[in-house]
């Protein structure tokens, strides 16, 4: 880095004190080989908030057989124009990963294309809950494992959402 930013010691510590807090965490999957493999996955979309450019902020995280597997965040590609719009945008992207997950562990990728159009989006997530792909359930907003991807959260609610992610 040729010239890191003013504050980078800073965040720098801030990083090494937080690994440092977390050294004995670690992730546990379910090893029982009479359980069946069971994913199960969480989105959320956080609308509008970079302040640069407006775009919304996408995260999911996959479980397989209770230890995180997958887990993403990122901006939206394009500027969402409602939170409808933004959910919409990080759920297709949640469900393509769930589609893909399953694809992955027997060694038959597909493409992870982004689709452009909403309609497009609407017609993809119809069509994966119609054939039961995926199975989209309402999750309250303290069980939002996925908030952890998408917005800074008070050191309380970051510490149950991990304890959630590395526990259940």
């Amino acid at each position: 880095m040729s010239k890191p930013p003013s504050n980078f010691e800073a965040c720098k510590k801030h990083v090494l004190r937080y690994l440092s807090g977390t050294i004995n965490r670690g992730i546990k999957y379910n090893t029982n080989s009479n359980v069946p493999l069971k994913l199960i996955g969480y989105c959320d979309a956080s609308w509008g908030d970079n302040h640069e450019n407006r775009r919304s902020t996408s995260g999911y995280i996959f479980f397989l057989n209770g230890g995180p597997i997958s887990w993403a965040s990122y901006l939206q590609t394009t500027v969402a124009l409602s939170t409808v719009e933004s959910e919409v945008m990080a759920l297709t992207e949640a469900i393509k990963e769930a589609i893909y997950i399953p694809e992955a562990l027997v060694d038959h990728p597909t493409s992870h294309r982004r689709t452009k159009h909403i309609e497009i989006r609407r017609e993809f997530i119809k069509f994966h809950i119609g054939h039961e792909t995926v199975k989209i359930e309402r999750v309250s907003t303290k069980d939002q494992l996925a908030d952890i991807m998408t917005k800074p959260l008070r050191q309380d609610i970051h510490n149950y959402l991990v304890q959630m992610i590395l526990h259940g």
